[in-house]
């Protein structure tokens, strides 16, 4: 039996993060928690996860520096980044900046 994909989940409001967290556990998805950008680079260099999911305001460093500084170290640059966001609205054109703009879809897909 293959084993189930790892998710990062990123959000620092709780009732995102688990309901987040629920679908994709549902999904069969294995899932690891982070409420901080510094949790979430410390979690995604020690823990081996498959595809991250982060916010983009968080309380220490913004969703978008997180994803900087994931890009910048080599065993982190490959993990997929996908941002989620009640509030932000120009999320494209920032994602792209930071080189980590990806469809669900397509990762879906190239994954299985």
């Amino acid at each position: 039996m293959p084993r189930p994909h790892r998710v990062l989940v990123v959000d620092d409001t709780d009732d995102s993060r688990q309901l987040a967290s629920f679908v994709l556990e549902r999904a069969g998805f294995a899932v690891t928690e982070a409420a901080t950008g510094a949790e979430a680079l410390r979690l995604a260099g020690t823990a081996a996860v498959d595809v991250i999911v982060l916010d983009v305001h968080l309380p220490d460093i913004d969703g978008f520096e997180v994803c900087r500084r994931l890009k910048a170290e080599p065993a982190a640059r490959s993990i997929p980044v996908f941002f989620l966001s009640a509030t932000y609205t120009d999320l494209q054109a920032s994602a792209r900046e930071t080189a980590s703009w990806r469809s669900l879809a397509s990762w879906a897909a190239w994954s299985t």
